[in-house]
C-alpha cells in the first residue's frame, strides 16, 4: 500500500513540476535533455524553479533599493542584465550582468549551490 501511495505522490510531482515548468515556458529545457530518464528531468524542473524563485528575489532586492528598471518576473533580460553590471560596478563586484554569487551576498539573498 505504501509503494503504492510514494509511486502516486512521486507521479504527482512530476506533473507539477510539468505544469509549472509550462507556465513558465521552461518544459522544453527540461525536454530537450535527450537521454535524461524521469528522475533527471524532475531534477532538472527542480533546478529550474529554484534558479526562477531565486532570480525573482535578487529582482525584489534590487528594486526596494532603487534600481527601477528591474521587473520583478524571475527572467533577467539584457536591459536587467545592464541594471545588474550598474549595480556590480557601484558596490565594486566582479562585473558578470549575471546574479551571481558575489551579487546574491551583497543583496543579503540566501542560496544553495
Amino acid at each position: 500500500m505504501m509503494t503504492k501511495i510514494n509511486e502516486l505522490k512521486e507521479k504527482i510531482e512530476i506533473i507539477l513540476t510539468i505544469a509549472i515548468l509550462s507556465m513558465f515556458g521552461q518544459y522544453a529545457y527540461a525536454g530537450a535533455n535527450v537521454g535524461v530518464g524521469v528522475q533527471g528531468k524532475v531534477a532538472l524542473a527542480r533546478e529550474e524553479i529554484k534558479e526562477f524563485e531565486l532570480t525573482k528575489q535578487a529582482e525584489m532586492a534590487l528594486k526596494e533599493i532603487g534600481y527601477e528598471a528591474i521587473k520583478v518576473d524571475g527572467v533577467t533580460d539584457d536591459r536587467e542584465r545592464r541594471t545588474i553590471y550598474t549595480y556590480q560596478k557601484y558596490r565594486g563586484l566582479p562585473l558578470s550582468g549575471e546574479f551571481d554569487s558575489e551579487t546574491l551576498d551583497s543583496l543579503n539573498i540566501t542560496y544553495e549551490l
